[in-house]
């Protein structure tokens, strides 16, 4: 776990967990973990977000899992997302996309499957597309 506050581009072939203040964009071939607030673009296997505000686009390869109390300000590229928090840009998910309770989504999805639970919020367009 690395607490940070730093400016730069970060480039990792393992898991990495960050947590503070980072500007920059983060590549990993592994899966990240943040528990920080990004100004930057953010990309992995596996993308965790636990209490983090992120500035920037988001890709996963597998899965992207938005905590209740993370924010993404930018779009979305991945296989799968669970999301519990508020993403305000467009997603494009070629699996599963789940918005829990209390999640809020402003902006276009597009993916194979969408579930929506009682009490998410979605404002934009949604298009189902197949495998």
């Amino acid at each position: 776990l690395a607490s940070v506050s730093w400016a730069r581009r970060c480039v990792y072939e393992t898991d990495v967990e960050i947590a503070g203040v980072f500007k920059g964009d983060i590549f990993s071939e592994g899966n990240v973990k943040l528990f920080a607030n990004i100004e930057g673009n953010v990309q992995g296997g596996n993308v965790e977000l636990v209490t983090s505000s992120v500035q920037g686009d988001v890709s996963a390869k597998e899965l992207l899992k938005i905590g209740p109390q993370s924010v993404i300000g930018g779009n979305i590229k991945t296989k799968d997302m669970i999301c519990s928090g508020r993403i305000v840009g467009n997603v494009e998910s070629s699996g599963r996309v789940t918005l829990t309770t209390g999640s809020a989504l402003t902006g276009d999805l597009t993916a194979s499957t969408i579930a929506v639970m009682e009490g998410a919020l979605m404002e934009g367009r949604f298009k189902i597309v197949k495998k």
